[in-house]
């Protein structure tokens, strides 16, 4: 499979017959491994531990014929699975969990999409969970639908998955996330987007809505009466995105923060929760 790189970036390295194509930024499901040798002399000792030196990069993908796309410079431990080439089998390390919050037209969606495509990672929106909407939706509804989005998140998360989700997360409903990837010991990656300059912001919402043959995409009225429920989010617990930049800008920072140690992004406030309650 080709990975979408810039020559400037790749790298061979030959191996016996078989060559391996490395590059440093490629867009298919990655995992990490540990390179061990065949034969370690001591083993007694390495049932204790292994002793090696990292090659820290991450492998995107292994074809048939053994050519592969490596990340050079990233830790192993990034939610990814490790595998240790060697006689003690594969290890399997911590998942992530991304949810992207934001209000409609602040351009979320094509960010989840770029990053679910390019992770191989399962991608739940609530565009697909709603269905047909109501002409006065109430809360109620709202509520139903993404109890829904976070039980299909949570079977991800069972099943061991890397796991995206696309919604507003307009107030408790990003809490209730955050307990998920707790209750399964999987890392939270909130991505808040949002377009600081209101004019850009209603142009593209105003453009988005008289090309859509869809009924059910947001008018710019309907979007300010949702930003009069929307919580702010609290500084520093969630990667803070501006459309008005460029979309490479973005993504890529968007890339960094899901894949990369986030050691001081702080936690939510831990607030009272109740099944089924979303948006109180």
């Amino acid at each position: 499979m080709a990975c979408h790189t810039r020559d400037s970036h790749s790298r061979h390295y030959r191996f016996g017959q078989e060559q391996l194509s490395f590059s440093r930024r490629c867009g298919d499901p990655c995992f990490s491994v540990f390179l061990v040798p065949e034969r370690i002399p001591i083993r007694p000792i390495a049932k204790l531990f292994v002793a090696v030196i990292p090659f820290w990069f991450r492998l995107s993908h292994v074809s048939r014929t053994r050519n592969a796309c490596v990340d050079f410079g990233r830790s192993i431990f990034s939610g990814d699975i490790v595998v240790v080439l060697s006689d003690f089998g594969a290890i399997e390390m911590q998942t992530t969990l991304v949810i992207f919050s934001g209000l409609p037209g602040t351009g979320k969606s094509m960010l989840a999409d770029k990053l679910a495509y390019e992770l191989r990672w399962p991608l739940l929106r609530i565009d697909d969970v709603i269905g047909e909407i109501p002409e006065n939706p109430n809360v109620a509804f709202w509520d139903s639908k993404v109890a829904i989005l976070l039980g299909l998140t949570e079977t991800q998360l069972e099943l061991g998955l890397n796991v995206i989700v696309d919604s507003v997360f307009m107030n408790m409903d990003r809490n209730h996330a955050q307990n998920l990837a707790r209750n399964h010991s999987a890392r939270f990656r909130p991505i808040y987007v949002f377009v600081s300059d209101e004019n850009v912001w209603k142009e593209r919402v105003t453009t988005r809505y008289r090309e859509s043959k869809n009924n059910n995409v947001a008018t710019w009225e309907q979007i300010q009466h949702q930003r009069g429920h929307f919580r702010k989010w609290e500084p520093d617990t969630a990667l803070f995105v501006d459309s008005l930049h460029s979309f490479d800008r973005n993504y890529e920072a968007v890339l960094n923060f899901v894949t990369e140690d986030q050691g001081d992004l702080k936690p939510l406030s831990d607030l009272p929760l109740v099944e089924g309650k979303y948006h109180a």
